[in-house]
């Protein structure tokens, strides 16, 4: 292959969670790395002529020739509508695929290149959908359009698809050219609780093999809490509207302000120290022998949020560390094993 070629290489980590996109990326023989973070929202599709103060068209895409979409944030400026989801089967669908392709077609913005992609899938739904995504979109090429933009295509070489929480470990594990780290989460016997905005992952690995009996996930998510949270503030703090990202911020900082004061998160947080408890005897009932457990990575957007709570409470049965950048956590874990897996820089 000649350098021009495998110059245009790119290895990729994405997590389409069901609240928010993360995605980063970055090219094979090494530099700068190259990220997005959006809500997991598609709105809807744009007739002909509009968008017309759209900017720049930044996440309005078109993807493989279809009609223009607004994504992420734009979906909620733009659009007469907007779809998320709640249910598996999604990863197989047009969203989910517009939702990536947006994200890649961010990062990666040079014609005709060749991507190695790692994704990641909630424990539950791994064994049910992880064969039929890799085959659905590995060895196909793409392309993709922002709004008054020129469409670019690339070619999803390799993809490999990982329980979700599997990225924060591989992150921790691995530097960044895929390369083990000699540290304990890669000989360790170390567990993972991602906790997202629809599903809480449970992981445990021993030396980066998974120990299944203690590998789940359930629909203990975040993002009811959060709303019941939003308002609580919004009617205790009238003119005050803040979006649900903006509060697991507000949670992790434990205040905010109004009218130029400080707010205590304390006065409105009821909703998530009810989930506290539950949260707990959940991972416990699957945690069984956590006296194995060398250290558990606390990770995902719930991390953010939740941190300063639940880390106290699981401290008395196992050590724990909220993980570095816990919101991006997997997707970062994510680039690092798509370079372990399919060649470093």
């Amino acid at each position: 292959m000649d350098s021009t070629v495998s110059g245009n290489i790119w290895r990729a980590g994405v997590d389409v969670g069901f609240s928010t996109v993360k995605a980063f990326a970055r090219r094979a023989i090494g530099g700068p790395t190259a990220e997005t973070v959006f809500p997991s929202v598609v709105g809807t599709p744009a007739p002909a002529g509009t968008f017309s103060m759209a900017g720049d068209g930044d996440l309005i895409v078109s993807v493989d020739g279809g009609p223009l979409v607004p994504t992420g944030n734009a979906a909620f400026v733009y659009s007469t509508h907007t779809s998320g989801s709640r249910n598996p089967g999604w990863v197989l669908g047009e969203d989910w695929l517009t939702l990536l392709m947006a994200a890649l077609g961010q990062m990666i913005t040079v014609p005709d290149a060749v991507v190695d992609l790692v994704i990641g899938l909630p424990v539950d739904d791994w064994a049910s959908y992880a064969e039929k995504l890799e085959d659905q979109l590995a060895g196909h090429r793409h392309t993709v359009a922002f709004h008054k933009q020129e469409p670019h295509s690339f070619l999803l070489r390799s993809v490999l698809v990982v329980t979700q929480p599997y990225g924060t470990l591989a992150g921790a594990a691995l530097d960044q050219y895929g390369r083990l780290l000699p540290n304990i989460y890669a000989q360790g016997f170390i567990g993972v609780a991602d906790v997202g905005g629809g599903t809480v992952n449970l992981l445990v690995a021993d030396h980066l093999q998974e120990v299944s009996r203690f590998t789940t996930s359930g629909d203990l998510g975040l993002l009811p809490a959060l709303d019941q949270v939003r308002a609580a503030i919004t009617a205790g703090c009238p003119g005050l509207r803040p979006s649900t990202p903006e509060v697991a911020e507000w949670m992790a900082a434990g205040r905010f302000r109004y009218h130029g004061q400080p707010m205590l998160l304390d006065n409105f947080d009821t909703p998530v120290i009810g989930l506290l408890s539950t949260l707990e005897s959940w991972i416990l009932s699957h945690w069984t022998e956590p006296g194995r457990l060398d250290e558990v990575l606390l990770t995902g957007g719930g991390a953010l949020a939740l941190g300063r709570y639940l880390q106290p409470r699981l401290q008395k049965h196992f050590p724990v560390r909220i993980a570095d950048d816990a919101r991006t956590a997997n997707a970062r874990g994510y680039l690092a094993l798509a370079a372990h897996v399919f060649g470093g820089a």
